[in-house]
């Protein structure tokens, strides 16, 4: 299997898939200096199915902070959309998510931090009322590989940890849809020996980092 080029430069495709799988996977850009990300993010997806991972049309996976979202083309190839910024509805393409990933990296390198967002088969532990809209509030702990670490609760959390449920990443998209919700777009990060999060936010057209927090509340 190799990553090919379209004749546009904004179209990475796989080529072999196939032969294994029966479908190739594909991505868009909108902006040629996006396409090197865009090929290390097919690369990913092509070596997380290859590993014996399923991916149907019309699923969702996380890359980073923001959801993509699998279309399957007449062709029978498997082509990838993204959320709109505003994440009403699903756009071809995936500038937005490489544009995201590439900014969030960005901030972690300007504290000296590591990137360390949630995978997908990881999962999160989450209270009564996150999935139901409630106003939410999370903090992450060093936890077990299976475990993402984040703890997601709401107001109806009474304490009782016998009330919690711990739900796939890649089945909710928990975190994201807080995210995009919220229109901000927060790069986990580890400093020193705990979770942190991190986040840029635009202040007179200028970017400043803010001190990281343990802790994020979402209203």
């Amino acid at each position: 299997m190799e990553i090919i080029l379209s004749n546009d430069e904004l179209t990475t495709s796989t080529d072999g898939l196939s032969s294994e799988l029966g479908y190739e996977i594909s991505a868009t850009v909108d902006d040629i200096t996006l396409i090197d990300e865009c090929r290390r993010f097919v690369l990913f997806v092509a070596n997380y199915v290859l590993k014996g991972r399923k991916i149907k049309p019309e699923e969702t996976l996380a890359y980073g902070y923001w959801i993509t979202k699998v279309r399957l083309e007449i062709s029978g190839r498997l082509n990838f959309w993204e959320y709109r910024p505003d994440a009403r509805e699903y756009v071809p393409g995936i500038s937005n998510t490489l544009r995201y990933w590439r900014e969030q990296h960005e901030v972690c390198n300007a504290i000296g931090s590591v990137f360390s967002p949630p995978n997908a088969e990881q999962l999160i532990t989450v209270s009564e009322g996150v999935f139901e809209g409630d106003d939410v509030q999370g903090v992450r702990y060093r936890s077990p590989s299976h475990m993402s670490g984040w703890w997601i609760t709401t107001d109806r959390y009474n304490g009782a940890l016998s009330s919690l449920k711990n739900v796939h990443e890649s089945a909710t998209g928990s975190i994201q849809t807080m995210v995009k919700s919220n229109s901000i777009r927060r790069p986990l990060t580890m400093l020193g020996s705990e979770w942190r999060l991190a986040y840029p936010k635009l202040v007179e057209a200028e970017r400043e980092i803010f001190r990281p927090t343990s802790r994020f509340r979402l209203s």
